[in-house]
């Protein structure tokens, strides 16, 4: 258990160094968006990551239609869907905890057929 909270963590510094490095070169997410064609899109994780990526959206044309997340708590005014339920439509969900990308991805397998991003690609592309 402590190995996984540790490559938790590691991963964590990883996405905020990554985030700061673009901040710091004066990229915006948006342009990873828009090149895609992504305007609405959803957040699977609303923990400190998806608060701060709200809020790093704020004043582009991209819409966090709503959030996935176990708690199910609002943030922002944003509904917040449980994983195992229907997810409205959205151009595609952007998976915040990076760590777990690979295992959200094959949980919502067959489950919806919204194209799933890393935040990792979002930052990194941006």
């Amino acid at each position: 258990m402590a190995d996984q909270s540790g490559e938790r963590y590691r991963r964590q510094c990883q996405t905020l160094m990554a985030w700061v490095q673009a901040m710091q070169a004066g990229r915006t997410f948006d342009t990873y968006f828009l090149s895609h064609g992504y305007k609405n899109i959803a957040l699977y994780g609303f923990g400190d990551m998806g608060e701060m990526f709200i809020k790093a959206l704020t004043g582009t044309e991209i819409r966090v239609l709503y959030g996935i997340d176990e708690k199910q708590v609002p943030v922002e005014d944003i509904d917040v869907y449980r994983p195992g339920q229907n997810f409205p439509p959205a151009d595609c969900i952007v998976v915040t905890p990076t760590f777990a990308f690979e295992e959200i991805k094959n949980n919502l397998a067959g489950k919806t057929d919204i194209p799933l991003v890393s935040m990792d690609e979002v930052i990194c592309s941006a």
